[in-house]
């Protein structure tokens, strides 16, 4: 709780798009008791998604030191919130990016128990969002990615498409995010099984599905040291990837992107 040895995150920024992030949590304090969640904005707050670009490249709205810029940040400022993660989930994740570990004892920290963490909110109180308001969190991040050393933006969340990924509305954001440097983690989903409770193949979620994203599914280790019984979870989405795009005769070209990229112990 008060010291670590190792590499961890220090100066790094980790984006959670997600429920949100309780900043007052032990776990998101520093050794010196100080809380490393620099922002929490909530896209939840803004009635319209205001960026907008030009198809000759560039923004057309919240150029940098505008009135309109200075608006949309007070607008979806969410610092002083008393409740800044309703549902709960948002603060699990970032634990699990950065958390120290404090509530559990050693060998519980997060991967980068000293990152700076930036909480994004872009789903309620149950877990739920909007396509849109996840595209306004991924737009904020980007804008913002220079300014708070964002190298690595985490989304916890799935949204059913049946598009290809590079047409999908996600996967495009992601994919923009990516090519400037940002280190996109998605979790796979947790379609795994119908509703027969069969397991089922082809179900990893957008944007998930983007070539461009780390994408993690969840793993069962059986409670064993040894890696020859882990599987992955019945719950957790398999590929590969069902997404398609139509030919001109009707058909469909199926992009069966090899999915997720790596399992961990958990949820997906």
């Amino acid at each position: 709780a008060t010291s670590y040895a190792g590499l961890d995150g220090t100066g790094v920024g980790i984006a959670i798009l997600d429920s949100g992030v309780m900043k007052t949590h032990k776990s998101m304090l520093n050794a010196a008791g100080v809380s490393r969640v620099k922002r929490n904005v909530s896209m939840l707050k803004s009635a319209v998604n205001p960026w907008t670009w030009s198809v000759t490249g560039g923004s057309t709205t919240l150029q940098p030191g505008s009135a309109a810029l200075a608006s949309y940040e007070s607008s979806v400022a969410a610092d002083l919130d008393v409740t800044q993660d309703g549902y709960g989930h948002g603060t699990h994740v970032a634990s699990v990016a950065a958390g120290r570990g404090v509530m559990q004892g050693q060998d519980i920290a997060g991967i980068a128990p000293n990152a700076d963490i930036y909480d994004v909110r872009v789903l309620n109180a149950s877990g739920v969002g909007t396509v849109s308001d996840a595209l306004e969190g991924i737009a904020w991040v980007m804008y913002h990615a220079r300014e708070y050393n964002i190298k690595v933006m985490n989304l916890s969340l799935a949204a059913a498409s049946t598009d290809s990924w590079d047409v999908d509305p996600l996967c495009l954001a992601v994919q923009a995010a990516a090519s400037m440097g940002i280190t996109v983690v998605v979790a796979a989903g947790n379609f795994g099984l119908n509703t027969a409770n069969q397991k089922v193949y082809g179900a990893v979620a957008s944007p998930a599905h983007s070539p461009a994203v780390l994408t993690v599914g969840a793993l069962n280790f059986k409670d064993t040291t040894s890696r020859g019984d882990d599987v992955v979870n019945n719950f957790s989405s398999r590929g590969p990837t069902r997404a398609y795009v139509l030919n001109t005769d009707g058909s469909r070209w199926y992009d069966n992107v090899i999915k997720p990229d790596l399992v961990e112990i958990g949820r997906a």
